[in-house]
Parts: C-alpha cells; sequence; structure tokens
C-alpha cells in the first residue's frame, strides 16, 4: 500500500495497447531513533487496469497494488518493476469530493436548525 507520487498519464503502443507507469510511495516500519524511511516503487498498469487508474487516481491518492516483480536489465544497470495485476482504491477523487458534499450538506441542515426553538 502506497500513495501515488504523481498522477498516472494513459498512453498506447505502438500496436494501440494501452498501459500506464505510476510510482508509489511506501513507507518502511519507523525504526526507533531514525527518520521515517520510504521506498518508491515503479508500477505498470496495462489495458482496463490502466484506464481505470487513470480515470479515478491521482497525486497522492492511496492504492493497493497485487502484481508480479519483473526485473530487465539495461546498460548494466538492473531495474525493478511491479506489473499490476489489481490494484484497490483506498481514497479515491471521487470520494473525497462526495465527503466534501456531505459536509456542507450537513452545515446547511444545521444552520436551519438553529432558528427552531428546543424545549431542553
Amino acid at each position: 500500500m502506497g500513495r501515488l507520487t504523481k498522477a498516472p498519464e494513459l498512453k498506447y503502443t505502438n500496436t494501440g495497447t494501452s498501459y500506464c507507469n505510476f510510482t508509489l510511495a511506501v513507507n518502511k516500519p519507523k525504526m526507533k531513533d531514525k527518520e521515517q524511511e520510504t521506498n518508491f516503487i515503479n508500477c505498470t498498469a496495462w489495458n482496463k487496469t490502466a484506464e481505470t487508474i487513470c480515470n479515478w487516481l491521482e497525486k497522492g491518492n492511496r492504492v493497493v497494488v497485487l502484481g508480479r516483480l519483473d526485473v530487465s536489465k539495461k546498460d548494466d544497470k538492473y531495474y525493478t518493476n511491479v506489473v499490476v495485476e489489481t490494484i484497490n482504491f483506498i481514497d479515491t477523487v471521487r470520494t473525497s469530493k462526495e465527503q466534501q458534499n456531505t459536509v456542507l450538506e450537513a452545515e446547511v441542515i444545521e444552520d436551519d436548525n438553529e432558528e427552531e426553538d428546543f424545549p431542553f
């Protein structure tokens, strides 16, 4: 589980297959008398999963990613990437907007009730 470091962007291969790359910031367990450390994990999603991610998530959203580890070598360096098989949204843009609307509606209801006299 981690937070997106930036908004994912939908891209297409030469054959028209959709994909997106994104990075998750994942906090390591805090050790006594040490500063909090964070791992940055590169992820790639394909097809409908990529489209869903790009439509619903933005920078800072928390997600849980399940996938397989892909290790490649280029120019004598090894690169590690998680190929996303399943993603679970912990919070989304839509959720936060719905919560804001609920708070606004609750404030309006409270304001209306102030004009009535209550016996207690």
